[in-house]
């Protein structure tokens, strides 16, 4: 008992909380634009709106694409553990449009341009004679390219755009016009972002994607980061904490060594919140030494200054020990 004690002496002599950061930021959309299969060399990157589905007298589907810059926004190196998309409703079919859509996120796997087809100036919010799209200026996508250019356009591997053929996430979409629909965090919309943070290159963002293309009259139509009213534009909302935090209390500090040493030793499938700094799938010394670096830090958009602590390999051993003991004691009190 004398032993620990001093190792808990020892682990409480580290450096205490900071002042707690706000650990949710907001982003807005780095590009949005919408395909129309119908026109497939039509564009809309500088239009107000990001439509999802069929339209009413041809039943063509549109599908829209947006993407945030997540590598800008947010802190290096920081652990996300959720993630909410929202969108603004602006239109949906004036007859015959169906009581509810529900449309997924798919990630796109190649990159796209967002051009100025359909530009609005001076800016507004309306919708009127976008639902078709207009002949694509360079640098736009359309249905059958990433890039349109009068020259050398630069194609879709598959015609309406390369994506994941699952969804990250879904929602369903009434008719409420202005009213914000939010696609909830799922584990796979925080696997792409987290993704997009740690390898920039592959951040193409999310297709919206209607699930019913087939029947008449089922698109909604979203507000685009091009249309003038800011509240009305896309955003989103991404809650993260350091590596190491795994109690999510916005700093890491002796709690959060006190849940590593709980967990070391767990293998395949290790959580953030149960050790696994680094994110390998396991906790071990690895995850340890992350936290010591991070100790005492919170946040610091947009880069976080780690703090190297001196002695690290004899603090590893201490947590190391400590965290031995508290199991052993455990087993103890079971048997």
């Amino acid at each position: 008992m004398k032993r620990f004690l001093w190792m808990l002496a020892a682990v409480a002599a580290l450096p205490g909380r900071q002042p707690a950061m706000a650990m949710t930021m907001t982003l807005g959309a780095k590009q949005d634009a919408t395909m129309f299969q119908n026109n497939p060399d039509n564009g809309s990157g500088g239009g107000n709106g990001l439509f999802a589905g069929t339209n009413g007298a041809q039943t063509s589907p549109r599908r829209a694409l947006i993407a945030f810059d997540v590598a800008a926004g947010l802190p290096s190196s920081v652990v996300i553990h959720d993630v909410e998309l929202t969108l603004f409703l602006g239109q949906f079919p004036n007859v015959g449009a169906v009581a509810s859509s529900t449309i997924g996120l798919h990630p796109v796997t190649s990159s796209w341009g967002e051009g100025l087809t359909q530009l609005q100036t001076p800016p507004n919010d309306t919708f009127g004679g976008l639902g078709q799209g207009a002949a694509a200026l360079d640098g736009d996508v359309t249905w059958n390219n990433r890039f349109h250019s009068a020259t050398t356009p630069t194609a879709w591997t598959n015609p309406g755009g390369d994506f994941e053929p699952t969804s990250s996430a879904s929602t369903v979409v009434t008719r409420n016009l202005n009213t914000g629909y939010v696609w909830n965090s799922t584990d796979a919309l925080i696997d792409d972002v987290q993704g997009w943070l740690d390898a920039p290159q592959s951040n193409f963002g999310w297709m919206l994607k209607n699930a019913d293309e087939v029947t008449p009259a089922t698109f909604r139509g979203f507000y685009s980061s091009q249309t003038a009213t800011p509240q009305l534009r896309p955003h989103l909302t991404v809650s993260f904490s350091l590596p190491g935090d795994f109690d999510h209390n916005d700093a890491v500090d002796a709690a959060d060594l006190a849940a590593w040493q709980s967990n070391v030793g767990l293998g395949s499938g290790a959580l953030h919140s149960q050790g696994d700094a680094d994110l390998d799938g396991d906790v071990d010394g690895g995850d340890f030494l992350v936290w010591q670096r991070q100790v005492g830090q919170t946040p610091n958009p947009p880069a976080i200054a780690a703090i190297p602590e001196p002695a690290t390999i004899g603090l590893l051993s201490i947590a190391l020990a400590a965290g031995a003991w508290r199991r052993r004691t455990r087993q103890q009190s079971a048997s």
